[in-house]
């Protein structure tokens, strides 16, 4: 592991005596242990040992996890990973799949759409002593060496687009060719997929009779239901990603501008280090009167993702045994005011540390589990001080849309705040550097180091917002390449009807009678289509929406708007070539008969 800094934590432990209560969960604790060691039996003793010093009222439950496994497998339910990256990493994994699969049918059906073309070159091998394995090992051959070109192709691409997708993820991932298992990955995939894509050209081509060849009657009616299940089943995954990258925009619209129960926008936060936590008064008196500054408070945490709580609090009525976490936030009395919050009841704080230090606002979820009808004037325990509640604040989010609102407990103490928020007029930039000079000036040991409330919760959704752009990226791809797979399919019944389009042709019928008459076939695949995905969607999505306490609820209309996408596109690619097909002289389709 490579670090910057590793400072030593004495200093903080004797500075802070809480961090040595076994009742205090704010921390990890990191373990070495054997390669034999029994890692369940561990954690089964470093639980004995928790509850040995806490009379068995731990809340918390302990649970060990390897190192390597924590990055992918961060989501944890009774002690046991649930999910976490592992998720978005198995759902780009099943993509490709998909993406690779779709890509091995397009192969078959541009193979199978020249077989007409192909016929006599069969009927002049098979004349010439040639057997059906022989012209299998033949289109085998042209397949692995399709697939190998293409792996080079992809490789190449791969290299080129690289920098862009680190940029996307924020990743540095390299290429390692001179590993052994990449190239081993490389030529693996290769083969596979030249075996799925070439076995069914093989397999069909090699069966002409030598007399239908060279007649050029290449008409396959036994592979029809094969060649449409194909065509579907492209279609059904092409609707399956439209539907996930418009639920998935949806819901990260609906994140990123959902009412929090703060304004965060022209928030600025500093970290107060060194002489600004001595200087309380000063440095906010500073800062409050800077021109481009209109309102400072303090707060030991950001309200958005904030984690110090406890379990002990105690009010009246309450069961002792009830172990209750609640978040804690201690702030001064301009919090609720600078953030934006509303009070639905009682008072905010006032600047009188002696009034109000032992005053507690709670949110509406805490009033509602305190079960009265009114908590303001009721007393509370926190942290070992008896206080009273003075007011309700409408509840806010402190933590990410896959939690609901926990309860909070609000204290008034201005000297345990380690953070400022500054909401600034708009003028950003002159802020900042206003900003800059102030805690400059007053604490010149420590760099100054300042971040955006509005930019910190949007980050908390990066990684969703990555795995959406590169949904709506594979989405497109599927289309576009199941478009490529319907164009070879569609092509192959323009040749197989050839003689049929010009006897309607001859007997009347128009250019778009005909191409209509073509294209018929090929909606009816994707209406089949789609009503294959949007079930599997349907119930594919909610269930990724089930992680979100806050989600939208996908209407019957999404799904429609995915299914008219993909029925558009693939009906304009039909289309193309029963136009082709439709204006041709039938005096050259018929010329044989």
């Amino acid at each position: 592991m490579q670090f910057d800094w590793i400072i030593p934590a004495q200093e903080y432990i004797q500075r802070n005596e809480w961090v040595e209560s076994w009742y205090n969960g704010a921390f990890r604790t990191y373990i070495c242990l054997r390669e034999d060691a029994d890692i369940n039996a561990m954690r089964l003793k470093v639980e004995q040992e928790v509850n040995n010093h806490t009379n068995n009222e731990a809340n918390e439950p302990l649970y060990l996890q390897l190192f390597a496994d924590n990055y992918l497998n961060a989501t944890f339910e009774n002690g046991v990973p649930i999910g976490g990256r592992i998720q978005y990493v198995n759902v780009l994994l099943a993509i490709a799949v998909f993406l690779l699969l779709i890509a091995c049918i397009n192969f078959m059906n541009l193979a199978t759409a020249r077989s007409s073309t192909r016929a006599r070159e069969i009927g002049v091998r098979k004349v010439m002593g040639a057997h059906r394995g022989t012209l299998s090992q033949q289109f085998f051959s042209e397949s692995f060496l399709h697939a190998f070109f293409s792996m080079a192709v992809a490789v190449l691409v791969v290299y080129l687009t690289l920098p862009y997708f680190n940029t996307l993820t924020g990743k540095s991932l390299i290429l390692e060719f001179e590993s052994t298992e990449v190239w081993l990955f490389i030529i693996g995939m290769t083969l596979v997929t030249g075996l799925l894509s070439g076995s069914y050209p093989a397999l069909m081509l090699s069966s002409f009779t030598i007399i239908r060849s060279l007649k050029g009657l290449t008409k396959i009616g036994k592979g029809a239901y094969f060649r449409n299940g194909l065509v579907t089943f492209q279609f059904a995954i092409s609707i399956f990603l439209i539907c996930g990258t418009l639920i998935v925009s949806k819901q990260m619209d609906f994140i990123l501008n959902k009412d929090l129960g703060l304004e965060k926008e022209n928030v600025i936060m500093v970290r107060k280090t060194g002489e600004l936590n001595r200087l309380n008064d000063v440095y906010k008196t500073s800062l409050a009167a800077l021109p481009e500054i209109k309102q400072v408070t303090f707060a030991s945490g950001n309200p958005l993702s904030y984690g110090s709580s406890t379990g002990g609090a105690r009010w009246d009525g309450k069961n002792p045994d009830d172990v209750i976490e609640i978040n804690v936030l201690s702030v001064d009395a301009d919090f609720l005011q600078t953030m934006g919050m509303r009070l639905v009841e009682g008072r905010d704080f006032s600047n009188n540390v002696a009034v109000d230090s032992a005053h507690y606002i709670v949110n509406e979820v805490l009033a509602t589990i305190m079960g009265f009808d009114s908590p303001v004037g009721k007393g509370l325990y926190v942290w070992g001080v008896d206080g009273t509640v003075i007011g309700v604040v409408k509840n806010f989010h402190m933590d990410s849309m896959y939690e609901p609102i926990a309860p909070l407990i609000i204290r008034y103490d201005p000297g345990n705040t380690s953070v400022a928020f500054i909401r600034t007029q708009g003028n950003v930039k002159t802020a900042i550097e206003e900003i800059e000079a102030v805690t400059k000036k007053l604490n010149p040991a420590f760099p100054v180091r300042y971040q955006f409330l509005d930019q910190e919760y949007s980050q908390a959704y990066q990684g969703e917002k990555t795995v959406s752009t590169l949904v709506n990226i594979f989405a497109g791809v599927s289309i576009f390449i199941s478009c490529l797979g319907l164009l070879g399919l569609s092509s192959f019944t323009a040749d197989q009807r050839s003689k049929e389009i010009g006897i309607r042709k001859i007997h009347g019928a128009t250019s778009w009678r005909l191409v209509l008459l073509l294209s018929r076939h090929y909606a009816k695949l994707m209406v089949l289509a789609f009503i294959m995905a949007t079930p599997i969607a349907y119930f594919y999505m909610q269930n990724w929406l089930s992680d979100f306490a806050f989600r939208v609820t996908p209407g019957l209309l999404l799904f429609i708007v995915a299914g008219i996408i993909a029925f558009v596109l693939g009906t304009l690619t039909v289309s193309i070539k029963s136009y082709q097909a439709a204006i041709t002289n039938p005096i050259n389709t018929l010329r044989e008969e």
